[in-house]
């Protein structure tokens, strides 16, 4: 169904894992694409992103679901779930009279 929607880009179990990427079958390279992320500056020093579960270290308003730890599919699951739970104890998002049920 995510394949379906555009979601999921299904690719062969990489033959090998190298500095810059994993090696495909095909004998490809498939990089990381973090480039999205660079205007934000959360690189620290050794150009690694200091993590505190999903969220970043340095930048506590953004979390990074499907990267690191949280890459496969039974972690980013996880740790999407984490995440919406927190974002949704935010005070931004508490229940006010007018979104109660009664």
């Amino acid at each position: 169904m995510a394949a379906q929607r555009g979601a999921l880009d299904r690719r062969p179990m990489f033959t090998a894992v190298e500095p810059d990427g994993v090696r495909l079958p095909d004998g490809s390279l498939l990089r990381a694409e973090l480039e999205h992320l660079v205007r934000l500056h959360l690189r620290g020093p050794g150009g690694g992103i200091a993590m505190e579960k999903t969220r970043v270290a340095i930048e506590r308003r953004v979390r990074l679901v499907g990267h690191g730890p949280a890459s496969s599919t039974i972690g980013a699951n996880r740790a999407g779930r984490a995440a919406a739970t927190a974002i949704l104890k935010l005070p931004a998002f508490a229940p006010t009279a007018s979104t109660t049920t009664t």
